[in-house]
């Protein structure tokens, strides 16, 4: 499955929630990493997460997976399995 098929359907996900996913303009290790805001522009993260750098498409996605609404996490592992199909 294409970078850009996954990460559309990782926004999808995130739209869905009314979040917004935006990419970091932090060019750390050269890896491509998000972060999401709410409704009101409030940075939506992990619990007890300290770094500011962004979570990568993997690490987003698991996270998605993880999550409390058992909605969006269905559809992400869904999505995750979709990628192992395809790879």
């Amino acid at each position: 499955m294409s970078f850009y098929i996954v990460l559309k359907a990782v926004n999808e996900l995130c739209a869905k929630q009314q979040w917004q996913l935006h990419r970091c303009h932090r060019g750390g290790d050269r890896e491509l990493r998000y972060f999401i805001t709410d409704v009101y522009g409030h940075v939506v993260q992990p619990k007890n997460y300290r770094r500011r750098v962004g979570l990568t498409l993997a690490e987003l996605m698991g996270w998605l997976e993880s999550f409390d609404d058992n909605l969006l996490a269905n559809q992400a592992y869904l999505l995750k399995k979709q990628m192992e199909i395809a790879a």
